[in-house]
């Protein structure tokens, strides 16, 4: 979880979609930030009755998928704990989340890495090859965007392999029909239940 970089305001850091009768809406998080400021530095704006209106929304858009009573009690009692800072409320989120998919890859909190023996004005680059070492991997998995501002002959220089993610959208029953890709991975748990793995898996190229 790289928690210690510059958060990015309007995009997925406190934002999903999530699918609606005939569209799509974001489902957000307001937070209160200063410009420049580390992800893990940004508080929840709790002034909001954000919460309720989350839980309301997905009742009324996802009330009818087939799996959502199985989730929606523990998705509740995640949203009832007192979240002040963004970082550890997403955190929590994703790692229910790949419990459900019954993901086991170890995960960690780039904070609680001290990288620093590294270099003390530490790059981007660096810092993403100095975690990956530091968790004792050989392999960087990059989004496509990374082919745009990573360095990438500096990976096998640190012997790390670079491979950027190859990944076709694949459809899944959803309400009403009409399929839109890119949703929040809880509309497929919603729609798709334990069999949301095998779908994910058929996206990789």
């Amino acid at each position: 979880f790289l928690d210690n970089v510059q958060f990015k305001k309007n995009e997925f850091q406190n934002r999903n979609k999530i699918k609606t009768h005939d569209s799509w809406n974001w489902l957000t998080v307001p937070v209160i930030h200063n410009f420049g400021q580390n992800i893990n530095k940004v508080k929840i704006n709790n002034n909001i009755r954000w919460k309720h209106k989350h839980l309301q929304t997905l009742k009324s858009y996802y009330g009818k998928a087939n799996y959502f009573y199985k989730y929606f009690p523990e998705i509740e009692q995640l949203y009832e704990n007192n979240w002040i800072y963004l970082s550890d409320f997403n955190i929590a989120h994703i790692k229910w989340m790949i419990e459900k998919f019954k993901i086991t890859t170890p995960t960690f909190i780039a904070s609680q890495i001290d990288i620093s023996k590294y270099n003390e004005q530490i790059s981007p680059d660096t810092r993403l090859i100095s975690l990956t070492k530091e968790v004792n991997a050989d392999i960087y998995l990059s989004g496509i965007g990374g082919k745009k501002y990573l360095n990438i002959d500096l990976f096998p220089m640190n012997n790390i392999r670079l491979i950027f993610q190859k990944f076709s959208h694949p459809e899944y029953k959803q309400l009403n029909n009409n399929f839109l890709s890119c949703m929040s991975a809880l509309d497929l748990l919603f729609n798709e239940g334990e069999n949301s793995r095998n779908i994910i898996n058929k996206g990789f190229l």
